[in-house]
């Protein structure tokens, strides 16, 4: 079954921040430049959308929130997975080792990995410089990596931390320059256009009596298009969802300290009542005590 490009109108409309739609559109020039040139139909359509969107990452490129934090979190939790994988598995050999070399052996790992322990708790650039010294390390024991199946967690490590300080640095620059908000929606908003003709051609191509081997490229730019889709379509309901969660714990403590609040005033009048009343007895007895004029003491006297 031929696929049709997936609903995004919402996502680069309204749903996602400019950043993340520099992210998106970069991703799917990315995709489909390898079957641009075989599609005659995005001779016109291409162009276009090339240059509005050279002109949004542009003018947007000085904005303050080309790379999202949640984009940079997003890739420091990918990395710190990883870090974590591998210390997993060096502590499960370091435990189960039966034989003296291997024990030997994941004793030299272990303590790389002591050595480097809670680097995720570090500042960003501090954590990156931590993790590249981990990676370099730990590449001293080629042949103990392939032995106890880290070598590709290293290698994934590697590259996200690689990856990290890319977007991180990127980032760090666009904060300390200045933008055109309006500019910025504008052109947002022409590369999107420009997108959707892309679109249209695709989804008309497929629709059309083409060659087998045509119809392929058109499915495989698709297919492209419909993953970053869904890639960002994630990335923006987690984040919706984790402001949903914040917002509910936010009205959670806000109705247990109303709560608490309300019981201590409760409680405070409440003994406030009690002294009260302890106060009044203790009057009331003081009135009735002793002798008084009249009363007789123990040998019939009256009491002076």
């Amino acid at each position: 079954m031929v696929p049709i490009i997936r609903t995004f109108r919402s996502l680069l409309g309204n749903d996602l921040s400019h950043g993340q739609v520099v992210q998106f559109h970069s991703n799917i020039i990315k995709a489909l430049e390898p079957v641009v040139a075989s599609i005659v139909a995005f001779s016109i359509v291409w162009p276009r959308y090339l240059e509005a969107f050279a002109r949004f990452k542009t003018d947007f490129k000085p904005n303050r929130q080309m790379f999202e934090t949640q984009f940079i979190t997003q890739k420091d939790g990918e990395r710190d997975f990883t870090v974590r994988s591998i210390t997993a598995k060096i502590a499960y050999y370091h435990t189960y080792a039966q034989s003296p070399e291997d024990k030997e052996d994941i004793r030299k790992l272990t303590f790389i990995a002591e050595t480097y322990k809670r680097s995720d708790s570090k500042e960003y650039a501090a954590e990156t410089s931590l993790l590249r010294n981990l990676i370099a390390d730990l590449r001293k024991w080629p042949d103990l990596l392939i032995k106890f199946g880290i070598r590709e967690l290293v290698d994934r490590l590697e590259t996200e931390n690689t990856d990290f300080e890319t977007w991180y640095s990127e980032r760090t620059v666009e904060l300390h320059s200045k933008h055109t908000e309006g500019d910025v929606k504008s052109l947002r908003r022409a590369t999107n256009l420009a997108f959707a003709d892309v679109c249209k051609v695709l989804d008309g191509g497929v629709l059309t009596p083409i060659a087998a081997d045509l119809t392929d490229k058109y499915v495989t730019a698709i297919n492209a298009i419909n993953s970053n889709i869904d890639e960002f379509a994630i990335i923006y309901n987690r984040h919706a969802g984790m402001l949903k969660a914040h917002k509910k714990k936010k009205e959670e403590d806000k109705n247990e300290a109303d709560a608490g609040k309300a019981g201590l005033i409760y409680n405070k009048k409440n003994n406030n009542n009690e002294e009260k009343a302890g106060a009044d007895g203790n009057g009331n007895g003081a009135a009735t005590e002793g002798p008084t004029a009249g009363d007789k003491g123990p040998a019939g006297e009256t009491a002076k």
